[in-house]
């Protein structure tokens, strides 16, 4: 877990705990908390991208048109009420009781399958599951999920479970002979180049996938084109159906984290709302916002980077965008009062990552250096003190003068002395600190290179709290959007 740190926490959260955590810093010196509005031209990303249109090669008979996240986002969930009963977990292997039953741990696109299908058919249903970080009983062989068929047989063969429901109740049918086709191109092609696009660290590897992806969803396109709707195959839900709903409304993540851009056409588009838009998905499938967090969990990182050069790169990358922004206003920017806005925002965040930056290398880091080689830094406290009294004085000059152009109160920034001063300040608190960052980057994160640096980071996110959602997009920003999810971590 990407991390700042300042106080202990008692325990460390989970991933779903991220959003509901606070920013802790120092004591003495509470962090930033105050939220600013984001202007169109200032505003902070890491919000889901809408799906780009740009193919790999042009086809002139697909007709394309725009999907945005919102487009296929999960409309209300029905009211009808569910015929699925929630088990409590346990560790003796299950015992039949004329119900089916359905095993899955963490999250599972095939789990979602056998549910849609079971949700479709209305069949009765027990289920269990584990989160990512418990572990399953003895009895679950690893395989998710696992199917309790009624005379107590355990099976993890997707496609055995479907002929066991269609014989159980074959109305409405999956009509499997006639999908048997699309299906396997949908498993040969379209989930294998989804899972390694998004999972795989090796680049080649990612651009091998998504060559494939982008020809299987042109595949799925012509299919939807030349089908009489609106499913894959006709009026009628068939398996190729069920198998493709949990990936098909997972693409604005390829976006989001491998910053994957292609063509969706219209029939694709329409499809998709149409799948979103039927209870038996309704009931099943895990919002978008959940699988965010779940993937930015999970993903595989590329390697350790470690914190301290993380946050170095996020104060490099948003001083220097500070001052770039604060050097137009002071030239006369007719959009001075829209860029001041922008401006103050990103200037408070920078003094809150700046605390809190500083609080764990005074509390943790440079303990750790200490151990590794005495002396090494001595007077860093006492500067770390002095720093904070800076900060607090940046921050007032920030809320006054950078403020009152934001507010309109100061017309015209590019004749006042004090907004020049300010810009004077705010370039020296940059050679400051990158000259710090330099010193600590040469001298000290050194001592702590490869397996060193990896424990040290463990025991930072072990022993601190996490960031919270309001600073952690702004560390990231520096980072492109491939990299970021290899260091949400």
């Amino acid at each position: 877990m990407l991390c700042c740190f300042g106080a202990k926490p008692t325990s460390s959260p989970k991933v779903a705990d991220v959003a509901d955590t606070e920013l802790s810093a120092q004591p003495k010196h509470a962090p930033l908390t105050t939220a600013f509005p984001v202007t169109a031209n200032d505003a902070l990303p890491l919000k889901l991208s809408p799906l780009t249109l740009a193919p790999d090669s042009p086809d002139a008979s697909l007709k394309s048109a725009p999907v945005s996240v919102n487009a296929i986002q999960l409309p209300a969930i029905s009211a009808a009420p569910r015929v699925i009963a929630l088990q409590p977990k346990t560790f003796d292997k299950p015992v039949s009781n004329g119900v089916f039953k359905l095993f899955w741990h963490g999250y599972s696109p095939i789990a979602e399958q056998v549910r849609i299908a079971l949700a479709l058919k209305n069949i009765k249903v027990d289920l269990t599951s584990w989160s990512s970080d418990e572990t399953p009983p003895p009895w679950f062989a690893g395989t998710s999920p696992v199917f309790q068929l009624l005379d107590g047989t355990l099976t993890s063969n997707v496609s055995e479970i479907f002929d066991i429901l269609e014989a159980h109740k074959p109305i409405p049918s999956l009509d499997r002979a006639k999908a048997t086709d699309l299906v396997a191109v949908i498993q040969r092609d379209l989930l294998p180049s989804f899972d390694r696009l998004l999972l795989s660290i090796d680049q080649n590897e990612q651009m091998t996938a998504r060559s494939k992806f982008n020809a299987a969803v042109n595949f799925i396109s012509g299919e939807l084109t030349s089908s009489t709707g609106p499913f894959l195959l006709g009026s009628a839900v068939t398996e190729a159906d069920v198998i493709v709903a949990p990936i098909l409304r997972q693409f604005p993540l390829l976006t989001y984290f491998r910053d994957a851009t292609f063509r969706v056409s219209d029939s694709l588009a329409s499809y998709v709302q149409t799948l979103e838009s039927q209870h038996f998905v309704q009931q099943v499938v895990v919002p978008l916002a959940q699988l965010k967090a779940l993937y930015v969990s999970t993903l595989p990182k590329q390697g350790p980077l470690s914190l301290v050069r993380l946050q170095h790169v996020a104060i490099r990358y948003h001083l220097d965008r500070s001052t770039s922004q604060a050097t137009t206003i002071l030239h006369g920017s007719n959009q001075a009062q829209t860029l001041a806005k922008g401006l103050q925002q990103r200037l408070m965040l920078l003094v809150a990552l700046l605390r809190a930056h500083g609080a764990f290398e005074d509390e943790v880091l440079f303990l750790e250096f200490e151990k590794i080689k005495f002396g090494c830094t001595k007077g860093t406290h006492d500067e770390y003190e002095r720093k904070l009294l800076k900060l607090e004085s940046f921050e007032r000059v920030v809320q006054q003068i950078v403020g009152s152009v934001a507010k309109g109160q100061l017309k015209k920034p590019a004749k006042s002395d004090e907004f020049k001063a300010f810009v004077e300040s705010l370039r020296n608190l940059g050679n400051s600190e990158k000259f710090h960052m330099a010193g600590e980057e040469a001298d000290l994160l050194t001592l702590i290179s490869g397996q060193g640096e990896a424990a040290v980071v463990r025991s930072i996110h072990f022993n601190f709290k996490p960031v919270n959602e309001e600073l952690l997009p702004y560390i990231l920003e520096a980072l492109s959007p491939a990299d970021r999810a290899q260091y949400i971590h």
